[in-house]
This record gives structure tokens, sequence and C-alpha cells, in this order.
């Protein structure tokens, strides 16, 4: 497949527009280096189907330049200049929760620009204009075409990204994802939105309303999304009270489909506003995608359990994977957290679970190919099993690594060689 061309903007989206350097630095300053934070690029898509660049931010998962081609990622969308405004708050979430494994490692993205808007009837939900409807905001048939044909596309191809994708509407910039929830099943598999009560009181139509479209739509075979999350500040709920309705509408046309495998829930968020709503708003709605307690696996008490440990592990991921419909793979390795691989292969070691030590380590190398510690595991727990000849050859490509990524531990992994041929 032939990809449109791609322009990567080099630049630390933590820092456009601002410096941490002081404009005048004291002469008594401790500050000797300044270094800028990046948790992610803007790329400009230029898109044969819409013959125009589109402009996109990404983020990807911590671990991902590390990880194996076997990792791959779900994906979660955030529409508009909604989602270009509230990108550093998601990923912020997004990492910190999946670091406690809260929810699986995921590729962010935000579409700066907005999915292109069908033509929309106001139905009277602003009363700040007389307007009776939006003319249609560019082709959302056409920017659908260029999601699967050419965004998605290139985002499997080069990101290893999953077919499992979210997408988040705040306030206006629910207008395209709507679309994409009555016309495009398929497209994503969960929707999130914020502060829209308004939005979905109008309609693609004179007649109908959004609530109705979806309505229709979930009626259909084709459309089996797995979760709906609407949210609403309190605070906007007093402004207006059509919107007590609208979420009722909602909730009451939406029920039944929760008895058929929905993920549903309507929020009110207490103590929040219009946009002040969307950390506690974006923790809720991924607690509704990824429940707490599917995703806490505890594996000291998993490698307890009869059986080999290697094996219970891969049970526990293997009907995870089976349920969410997306390979889900152990941790490696995480911060300051003792369910990871590499952890439990001590802990083997330690237990004199030698061959099941080994099992282990030999996943964790798997999965991070590129470690150097992995590597030093391994070989210890083959050397404690004897197998010096392979312990030597672990090393060597530890070695060999190091001289490549990180020579300070050069030195340790030679001493590791030296009383590996001692002995």
């Amino acid at each position: 497949m032939i990809f449109p061309r791609i322009l990567l903007i080099a630049v630390s989206l933590l820092c456009v527009g601002l410096s941490a350097e002081p404009e005048s630095p004291q002469s008594h300053s401790s500050v000797s280096t300044t270094k800028h934070l990046s948790y992610g690029n803007e790329i400009l898509f230029s898109s044969r189907i819409l013959s125009r660049e589109i402009s996109i931010n990404i983020y990807l998962p911590q671990t991902f330049h590390q990880a194996s081609k076997q990792h791959r990622y779900p994906v979660i969308f955030i529409n508009g200049t909604h989602g270009k405004e509230f990108f550093h708050a998601l990923t912020g979430v997004v990492k910190h929760l999946s670091s406690v494994e809260r929810m699986p490692e995921s590729i962010v993205i935000s579409l700066n620009d907005g999915g292109d808007e069908p033509e929309t009837y106001l139905h009277g939900m602003w009363t700040h204009t007389a307007e009776e409807k939006f003319s249609a905001l560019g082709n959302p048939e056409a920017y659908s075409k260029f999601l699967t044909e050419e965004l998605f596309p290139y985002l499997e191809s080069n990101y290893r990204a999953l077919d499992n994708r979210m997408i988040i509407g705040v306030s206006t910039s629910s207008i395209f994802p709507l679309y994409a929830l009555t016309n495009k099943p398929g497209l994503f598999q969960s929707y999130f939105f914020l502060s829209a009560a308004d939005i979905f009181g109008m309609g693609p139509t004179s007649e109908g309303t959004f609530i109705d479209e979806i309505t229709t739509s979930m009626q259909t075979s084709s459309n089996k999304i797995s979760a709906f999350y609407f949210a609403m500040a309190d605070s906007d709920m007093l402004k207006d009270k059509r919107y007590e309705k609208i979420l009722s509408q909602i909730n009451t046309k939406l029920s039944p489909y929760a008895k058929e495998n929905l993920k549903l829930k309507i929020d009110v968020l207490n103590n929040e506003n219009h946009y002040g709503a969307f950390i506690k708003a974006t923790l809720s709605a991924i607690e509704l995608n990824y429940p707490h307690e599917e995703w806490s696996a505890n594996y000291r008490e998993l490698i307890s359990q009869p059986g080999d440990a290697l094996q219970n592990i891969d049970h526990f991921y293997q009907s995870l994977s089976q349920k969410y419909g997306f390979p889900i793979l152990p941790r490696a390795t995480r911060w300051r957290n003792v369910n990871k691989l590499s952890h439990i292969t001590n802990l083997l070691l330690k237990d004199g679970r030698i061959q099941e030590a080994i099992n282990v380590a030999r996943r964790w190398v798997e999965y991070r190919p590129n470690s150097i510690d992995a590597h030093q595991s391994l070989a210890q727990a083959l050397q404690q099993n004897n197998e010096i000849p392979e312990a030597s050859d672990v090393l060597k490509k530890a070695l060999e690594i190091s001289r490549n990524q990180d020579k300070s531990k050069t030195s340790a992994i030679n001493r590791q060689l030296t009383e590996l041929n001692l002995n």
C-alpha cells in the first residue's frame, strides 16, 4: 500500500509558545542546563482523498520504542479544536492509568482540524442565535473514507495500531463523532461525549435529533458499539432545564442495548463546569471501558497457583484478550511495581523454580529484545540451571546491545561473563 506524503513537524508540544529558560538568567543561578520535554508530535498528513493537509497530534505509549513488534495498541481519538486543546491532559491520564495497568497502553490522536461536519439543524437549542442550521463543513463521507483508507492503515503500518478505536467529542466537537456513530458503524468501537447535551438535541434533519438518529442506528445489526459514555457538568445542567430531559432520553433509548453487551453510562459530574469536567469525565469513561477489577492482575498470586508460572500468567491475559477482542500481553517491566515479568523472574529464582524462571526470562527478552537487564537475568537463570554455553551466548548479546545503547553497563556484563567462565 502506498501512503500519502507525511510531514512530521519536530516540535515539543509541551513547550509550544513557552520557554523553560528565564529571559535574563541571574549570575547566582544554579541552573546549568535546560532540556525541553516532549509528549507527542504534530503530523501534517497530505490526504489524497480530501485534497488537503490534515493536522494530527500523536502520542505513543512510553514503552513503544522498546517493545517488540508483538505489542500493538488501541487508539483513542479526540476530535477538533477541543481535541487539540485537551491533548496534553488526555495523554497524561492515559500514560498514568496504563502505567499502573488500569487500562491497556494506548496511542492517542487528536484530529486537530476536526472531522468534516454534516449539515446540522439547531432545533432551537442555541437561544443566542436565530440561525436554523449549520451549513455542512466539508464532506463527512469523504472524511470517513480518509480515516478508513488513509489514516487508519498508516497508523497500523507505522505505529502497530489495532482496529480498536475510541473517539472523544467535547461540546461542538461532538458533531462528527455523532455522524460516525449513526452513519459509519465500525469506524469507532467506543464513544465518549462531554458537555454536549445541546448538540444531542440538534440533528441532521429538520425533523429529527441526533438522539433519534442514534436510536435508529442502534436497531441495525451492523452497529454494535462496545461502550457509550456521556457526561455533563452540574453547572451546565443548571443553566438549561432542557438538558435534563435530553439526558433522560439518551438513557431511556440506549438502556435496552446495554443488555446486549453495550457498556453504558450517563454522568452528571458534581462541582464541575463545562470544560473543567474533562479530567473527571475521562477517568470515568476509561473506567467504564476498562473496569479496575478486570485489569488488576496480581502476578505473585498467579504464580502461586497450581501449574506453570508463565502459563498461569498467559492464561489471565488470554482471557482478557478474548473478552476485549484484541491482544493484551503481560507487562515485561513497570515502574515501581511487582506485577511484571522482570520481578517474577527474580522471584522464581529465589524460590528455586529455575526452569520456570528461565521460561519467564525468555519471554521478557522476547518482549524487550534490546533490554540489557532482560538478557542478564536470563543468563543468570541459565547459569543456575548449569546451561553455561547458552548463558554465555546471552551475555554476549547483552554486551553487544550495551555497546550500542549504554556503554556504562559493559564492565558489569564482562564481569558476569568472566565469573561464568570461571565456573
